[in-house]
């Protein structure tokens, strides 16, 4: 383990790691630009989500954004992330921070987990649950009946894959509640169901597509292998709110898949030795109250710009959601 001085505090991690920890030693910090554009729909005294967090590198800057008088509830299956999750909370202090060990769906049960070897090089985050066969064991619960609260303003979900189960244990919350999603979904097989399942819940959908590496990180790391990656995502608004950026893509049909905003004669293709131009991504950091940080390896997709702008099929620019 290795404890590094990165942009929002302290944090462990396991040298192993190859992709955020590898990120922490090349830029302290972990996917900055998603976790500011998550940031922005947060505010001190919320109530806020995480399913899916890993060893903590985004709930500390998202738990310092709904601050000391909100809460911020993270769930983890994996003891050994999770045990890493809650060291990385006790390093930063964030006490209105609620941690839950255990699987997320769409019924109470259990699941089998992945078995890693976390003391050797590899890609702890990439790896789904539930089809395993000789992996150890974990509860899955449903978030209707874990959530015991009258409001929540966020909820992000990275499960690789089980994104769809986890919004259906969630129904009753979001029905209540109303609050914006941020929904990994990198994996086409599951794009009709998922986008589906969200618009008849009322929700607007948007692809956000922000760059693994910003150019302007903690450590000022110029050049490093993240360049070119790119996190797929969906911001999902309930009726009525207003998102007025330029860089999320209206999903208009359940077949809009993400690289329909890509520009013609671009190519596709998974993280290898090609440095990518992305510069037509990059984002501005703004002022900053917390923080920016996503990206499930998977489908990590690399994009391959051939000099022609961002456009496509997709509606791009501000949107009323009304």
């Amino acid at each position: 383990m290795r404890k590094k001085a990165r942009r929002d505090g302290m944090i462990s991690h396991n040298i192993n790691d190859l992709t955020i920890s590898r990120a922490l030693d090349l830029c302290g910090e972990f996917s900055e630009i998603e976790v500011a554009f998550m940031c922005e729909f947060l505010e001190p005294g919320d109530v806020a989500v995480e399913v899916g967090a890993n060893i903590g590198s985004l709930t500390v800057p998202l738990a310092n954004a709904v601050g000391e008088e909100g809460t911020f509830i993270a769930s983890e299956p994996r003891p050994v992330l999770f045990q890493n999750l809650c060291a990385n909370i006790a390093l930063n202090g964030p006490c209105h921070v609620r941690t839950v060990n255990g699987a997320v769906g769409n019924r109470q049960g259990s699941v089998r987990l992945p078995k890693l070897e976390h003391t050797k090089p590899g890609t702890f985050s990439a790896h789904g649950i539930g089809s395993w066969e000789d992996g150890d064991t974990t509860g899955v619960l449903q978030l209707d009946d874990a959530l015991k609260v009258s409001r929540c303003k966020f909820m992000k979900i990275d499960v690789e894959g089980m994104e769809a189960n986890v919004i259906r244990g969630a129904r009753d919350v979001i029905r209540r509640c109303r609050p914006v999603l941020n929904v990994e979904n990198d994996r086409r097989e599951k794009l009709l169901e998922l986008i589906r399942m969200l618009q008849e819940m009322d929700y607007s959908l948007c692809w956000h597509l922000p760059p693994f590496s910003n150019p302007e990180n903690y450590f000022r790391e110029p050049d490093n292998e993240f360049w070119g990656i790119i996190s797929i995502n969906m911001l999902c608004t309930p009726g009525g709110l207003t998102v007025p950026r330029a860089d999320i893509y209206r999903i208009l049909s359940p077949d809009n898949w993400w690289s329909d905003i890509l520009p013609a004669g671009a190519t596709v293709g998974y993280r290898d030795k090609n440095i990518l131009n992305t510069d037509l991504l990059r984002l501005r950091m703004r002022d900053r109250r917390s923080c920016y940080r996503p990206f499930s390896l998977c489908s990590r997709a690399a994009i391959f710009y051939k000099g022609a702008s961002l456009r496509g099929r997709l509606v791009r620019g501000s949107y009323d959601y009304q």
